[in-house]
C-alpha cells in the first residue's frame, strides 16, 4: 500500500484526517435530514409498523445511495469528508455502502429494542476516535475510511 507508519499501522499516503468536528457535523446534517425524511414519510404512511418500515428504507436509501455513488452524503459534502475504500482510495462499492448502514441501523435497532443497552450508540460515536486511522466500527466492518477532501487539512 505504501505509506506512513502510525501506531503500527500502516497510513495510506493519500489519507488526510478529518477533524472530529467534520465526522460528527456531517453526522448530525444526514441524521437531521434523514429524520425530515422519514417524518416525511410517517406523514403520508402513519404510526405504524408501515411508516417505521419506510422510515427504514428512507435511511437505508439516503446512506447506501450517496455513499456507493459518490462516497459522499450531503453532511460529509458540507463537512467536507469522504468515505473511500481502505486500502484504495477507490469509492466504496455497493457492498461496503449497505455494509456501513447495517452496522450502525443494527446497533441502533438492538438499543432501541433492548433499552438497557442503549449505551450501544454512544460507543459507536466514540468508536471513532480511537485507533492512528479513527474508523468507526461501521468503517472496520466495511473496510472503508473518511478522508479529509479539504485543502486545508
Amino acid at each position: 500500500m505504501g505509506g506512513i507508519e502510525r501506531a503500527g499501522v500502516e497510513t495510506p499516503t493519500w489519507f488526510r484526517e478529518p477533524s472530529y468536528g467534520q465526522r460528527f457535523g456531517g453526522m448530525v446534517i444526514d441524521a437531521l435530514l434523514i429524520a425530515l425524511l422519514g417524518g416525511i414519510m410517517i406523514s403520508i404512511v402513519g404510526e405504524s409498523r408501515a411508516g417505521t418500515a419506510a422510515s427504514l428504507v428512507v435511511s437505508f436509501a439516503y446512506a447506501v445511495a450517496f455513499t456507493g455513488s459518490s462516497g459522499r452524503t450531503p453532511g460529509k459534502i458540507a463537512m467536507g469528508t469522504c468515505v473511500v475504500g481502505r486500502t484504495s482510495a477507490d469509492l466504496p462499492t455497493w457492498r461496503q455502502a449497505s455494509v456501513r448502514w447495517l452496522t450502525l441501523i443494527g446497533a441502533s435497532i438492538v438499543s432501541l429494542a433492548v433499552p438497557a443497552v442503549g449505551v450501544i450508540a454512544p460507543v459507536y460515536g466514540i468508536s471513532v476516535l480511537s485507533g492512528p486511522l479513527h474508523q468507526g466500527f461501521h468503517d472496520r466492518a466495511s473496510d472503508t475510511l473518511v478522508t479529509s477532501v479539504r485543502s486545508d487539512r
